[in-house]
């Protein structure tokens, strides 16, 4: 009986150990690389890896490339020559203007429309209409969905409660080092770790700031109770990360003493590493680039707000990974400081019940 008891409780102990590795994110917000409560646009010639999703409108910019996914809860929009590497998924419509390419399937509430010489190479299927002009391409059409019975339009579920629980477990890590007054201002060298600010944080243009991470998987999280602006030509630069490691940026505005506006700016060619949640918009400015750390494309999520990215932005390279919070999520598992702790109490407590066991005999 004693023996039961005993392995009863590494059982336990096992359980509550496994219990504290829950993920920041769920599934379906990690897999994006974008997320808008209220709507993204997408500039002209500017590039997005990976999937976009908005409880609102997407649009895209002439010229610019499309990765991943586009869902939006309303209207899904693509700009002349604009192309799409993914599938789309809209509740209202879906417009593509001349030349563009769309590679994926297309599903949309009520109509869809493709301008001039306007190519889709999946299949479009419509709850209403679908409206072609005489040169574009489009391989397969269903439409008038809606007469049909039991349809559903396509659903975007808003992730606003998912993206502040996770501001909250990240702001529960604790202000770890604060960042002094000014920092920013000129270049600084950071190692991994946990860090704040007492209010904003802002960077300077042309400043760069280094994460050094000593050539091991790290994590480096960032609290922001205000707001977060970076200058233009701002810089982040990586020294000695892994692959596997992690960068987040938590702008949480929720300062209580002033305005707590939870907001993220990027000036014009700051170049930005890194996911970033943000209570309110995302704003990055032309040929601003945000990048994730080794094959992932890094993310900008809005939990209220818009994500905005400027002309001849970058956000992700093709190809990329989604999942910008999954290394975070590993790194937790590995570097939970009861883990070790609990492990070796198991250990030590089954040997016990072995020897017991033994004597009995």
């Amino acid at each position: 009986m004693k023996h039961t008891k005993s392995l009863l409780f590494v059982s336990i102990i096992a359980s509550a150990s496994s219990a504290q590795a829950m993920p920041l994110l769920n599934a379906e917000l990690n897999n994006q690389s974008i997320y808008a409560n209220i709507y993204i646009i997408v500039g002209a010639l500017a590039a997005v890896g990976g999937n976009m999703q908005s409880a609102g409108a997407i649009s895209t910019g002439a010229g610019s490339i499309a990765g991943g996914n586009i869902e939006a809860g309303t209207f899904a929009s693509v700009g002349a020559s604009g192309a799409v590497k993914g599938n789309i998924k809209s509740e209202t419509y879906t417009s593509a203007g001349a030349g563009a390419g769309l590679s994926g399937d297309i599903k949309t509430g009520t109509y869809a429309s493709f301008g001039n010489s306007a190519v889709v190479a999946g299949s479009v299927e419509s709850g209403t209409d679908t409206r072609i002009d005489l040169t574009a391409t489009v391989v397969s059409v269903t439409q008038d969905r809606t007469s049909e019975p039991g349809y559903r339009a396509p659903e975007v579920i808003s992730q606003t409660e998912n993206i502040t629980s996770a501001q909250q477990t990240l702001k529960d890590l604790g202000k770890g080092t604060q960042l002094a007054v000014g920092f920013g201002t000129n270049d600084e060298l950071l190692g991994a770790g946990i860090y704040s600010v007492a209010d904003y944080l802002t960077v300077a243009a042309s400043t760069t700031i280094t994460l050094d991470g000593n050539g091991v998987d790290s994590s480096w999280v960032f609290n922001i109770p205000n707001y977060m602006t970076f200058g233009a030509l701002a810089n982040i630069r990586l020294l000695n990360v892994t692959d596997e490691s992690s960068i987040i940026w938590n702008i949480l505005g929720d300062k209580t003493v002033g305005a707590g506006e939870g907001y993220t700016t990027l000036g014009a060619g700051a170049e930005f590493r890194g996911l970033v949640l943000s209570k309110s918009y995302i704003s990055a400015g032309d040929s601003a680039v945000m990048l994730g750390v080794g094959d992932y494309c890094g993310g900008a999520f809005s939990a209220t707000n818009y994500v905005t990215l400027g002309a001849n932005a970058t956000l992700g390279v093709d190809g990329c990974k989604n999942g910008a919070a999954t290394a975070f999520n590993n790194l937790v598992r590995v570097s939970e400081p009861l883990t070790p702790l609990l492990l070796s109490l198991s250990l030590v407590l089954l040997a016990i019940a072995r020897r017991k066991k033994a004597r009995i005999h």
